[in-house]
């Protein structure tokens, strides 16, 4: 619903759960997903963005696989109907 384009770099805490990762990747097909073992991803990012670099990422992130959890896309479907029944 956010509409992002590009890769997707999960940094922190969050590289440690692999199933959040493996599902992120499956909701986001049309994205690249990578893990990176940088804890400053963000201040990085955050770096990148405000100079307009356009260097590639050098913190060597690593691909993520896809789950195949099933039922994952009804799962989605009904979460976003929720979401925008709510508002």
């Amino acid at each position: 619903m956010v509409q992002s384009e590009g890769p997707i770099i999960i940094e922190g805490p969050f590289t440690k759960n692999a199933t959040l990762c493996s599902l992120l990747n499956a909701l986001r097909p049309s994205q690249l997903v990578y893990t990176t073992t940088d804890s400053s991803g963000t201040s990085f990012g955050a770096a990148m963005l405000t100079l307009n670099s356009t260097r590639e990422n050098p913190r060597d992130p690593k691909s993520v696989e896809a789950s195949t959890f099933p039922g994952l896309d009804s799962y989605r479907q009904k979460w976003r109907q929720l979401v925008c029944s709510a508002k």
